[in-house]
């Protein structure tokens, strides 16, 4: 019964890990938001407002967080599913008589 425990609780924190990370990348996508918005108040689209090499740079980083955090937490994400897979499987083995 000890194992099936420490694999339920590691798929619970991988799980809370990998939804830490989507907020992290939400984050960043709100901000990315908060860049256009920006470029919009002084009439310029989202193309020109890249104009400005500052504000290319902001961009391109906000993007590359995003890209990074989502990645990561999917990857979290199926690590938790595998382990929760094998929790479930060690559950119903330590059920067979």
């Amino acid at each position: 019964m000890q194992k099936e425990v420490k694999l339920l609780v590691s798929a619970v924190v991988v799980a809370l890990f990998s939804l830490t990370m989507f907020l992290a990348a939400f984050f960043f996508y709100n901000n990315l938001q908060q860049v256009y918005y920006a470029c919009a108040e002084y009439g310029l689209n989202r193309r020109a407002c890249s104009g400005s090499e500052s504000v290319a740079v902001s961009i391109a980083s906000l993007k590359a967080g995003i890209a990074w955090f989502s990645g990561i937490g999917l990857a979290a994400w199926m690590v938790a599913v595998y382990i929760a897979v094998k929790c479930k499987q060690a559950f119903a083995m330590s059920r067979l008589p």
